[in-house]
């Protein structure tokens, strides 16, 4: 019976009233479920059991007044002595201590995080119209200039054969007969003086703006 006592480890409450026939018996005199009255007793009060038949004498609680004083601790949902020294189980019982308070942290986070989301779809939203309004400016100026473009194309083809075709016209040519392969070298003679009018022209703007630029300096 010594060894036994030295040797072997007991069972813990709530595995020996798991294990008893009579905790029907037990849990309707205490008005509850065989279930929940195993539960109840399982972790704090099953630490505090162990702790006080721990085989080795320093373990055990100091005084009886440090074991009323832990369960006292678990009557008031506060960390007992005996527990395991674990973040959660501590965690656990600041939660159960201070429902209401985190219950209100918990809406004032929920609520924050809500408004955050709203006015983060709200600037998406925003910044999407934006976009879309630039978009569609730049396709209008595009379809502007390309209008632009088109017309004076056509009012430049409408000139140029106008002009090629003049000679052909008997007041311009004053009677005197042109063949195709005239009005096709005066054609070519035109391009080639426009194109030189115009490179001309971008020479001087060019030469006029380096000219300021150098006055600036």
């Amino acid at each position: 019976m010594q060894r036994v006592i030295r040797e072997v480890d007991p069972p813990r409450p709530s595995t020996r009233l798991s294990t008893l026939d009579t905790l029907p018996n037990v849990a309707a005199h205490r008005s509850t479920e065989p279930k929940k009255l195993s539960a109840t007793i399982r972790g704090e009060l099953d630490w505090i059991v162990m702790k006080c038949l721990e085989k080795d004498r320093t373990r055990r609680y100091e005084s009886p007044s440090a074991l009323a004083t832990d369960i006292g601790h678990h009557l008031q949902d506060e960390p007992v002595l005996a527990s395991p020294a674990t973040t959660t189980y501590r965690l656990q019982k600041f939660a159960r201590r201070h429902r209401i308070g985190i219950g209100v942290v918990a809406s004032v986070l929920v609520a924050l995080s809500a408004g955050l989301i709203v006015a983060v779809i709200a600037l998406r939203r925003e910044k999407i119209a934006k976009d879309d309004a630039i978009a569609a400016r730049d396709h209008e100026k595009t379809a502007r200039v390309a209008e632009e473009n088109a017309r004076a194309y056509e009012k430049e083809t409408d000139r140029f054969l106008g002009n090629m075709f003049s000679a052909i016209d008997p007041a311009e040519s004053r009677g005197k007969e042109v063949s195709v392969r005239e009005v096709l070298d005066a054609a070519s003679k035109r391009i080639d003086n426009d194109r030189q009018t115009s490179a001309a022209g971008i020479n001087n703007r060019a030469a006029a703006r380096n000219t300021t630029i150098a006055g600036w300096r």
